[in-house]
């Protein structure tokens, strides 16, 4: 089957440059690619009305979160609270930063960016909690931040689409706060999921099982986490907003 042609020129660029796969390489040169590779293709920021960030207290010490205040009108504006992609090993705030814009002038919403803890270096359910006390900080701090606290969205992309459906998870069943609606970007929502394009797609330059794989095992202590609902979500036995 042929690519799309923006995925074709995006192949031919990668083998040009002999991009090597990320996990071949140590976590410091894979976290280093990504963040380059994320930021070339973002180009130039786009402007928002107000950027800041906030250190919160977190499960294991102290997060860092990022707040985009869009250059919609005065508030209190809807809030979005985001989590980062990177297969719970890479991204931070800085992979994020370009999106967080966009979706906050977008949508015109305050958008909250969380820093959470990666793995391998902290392991399931490290993320989820440090996800959960800041969504509720979030929450708790809506108005000081300009922000509705009634109107809350979570979002995230790859492993942050991951966080943000065990989030509305998490949030329906540990007493709020309410979650109005949930972005999903291509989320990881079932560990051991065995699909024939996923079997079928091993080539290095692109997205393949081995990267999935990777990620699973950086993140997982056993395979047997992978049966818990705060990892993938669709284990819940419901997904029904109570």
């Amino acid at each position: 089957m042929a690519f799309d042609p923006q995925l074709q020129a995006l192949y031919d660029q990668r083998a040009a440059q002999g991009v090597r796969p990320l996990y071949d390489m140590t976590l410091a040169e894979a976290r280093a690619a990504d963040l380059a590779a994320v930021q070339a293709d973002a180009g130039a920021p786009e402007p928002v009305r107000e950027v800041f960030d906030e250190s919160i207290p977190g499960p294991a010490g102290t997060l860092l979160v990022r707040v985009y205040r869009p250059e919609a009108g005065p508030g209190p504006l809807p809030v979005l609270v985001y989590f980062f992609g990177g297969g719970w090993t890479l991204g931070s705030i800085e992979t994020s930063d370009a999106i967080c814009r966009s979706l906050a002038n977008a949508a015109g919403c305050l958008t909250v960016a969380v820093g959470y803890r990666l793995a391998p270096e902290n392991k399931f359910p490290a993320a989820v909690h440090d996800c959960y006390a800041a969504l509720r900080w979030t929450a708790e701090h809506a108005a000081r931040l300009g922000g509705d606290a009634s109107r809350i969205a979570v979002g995230g992309d790859s492993a942050g689409g991951n966080l943000t459906a065990v989030m509305t998870l998490m949030a329906r069943d540990s007493g709020g706060p309410a979650i109005l609606a949930q972005l999903l970007v291509y989320p990881n929502t079932g560990h051991l999921a065995d699909t024939r394009s996923r079997r079928e797609n091993t080539d290095p330059l692109l997205f393949n099982d081995k990267s999935v794989q990777w990620y699973w095992d950086n993140y997982l202590s056993s395979p047997e986490e992978g049966e818990n609902p705060l990892v993938s979500p669709l284990r819940a036995p419901s997904l029904i907003r109570c």
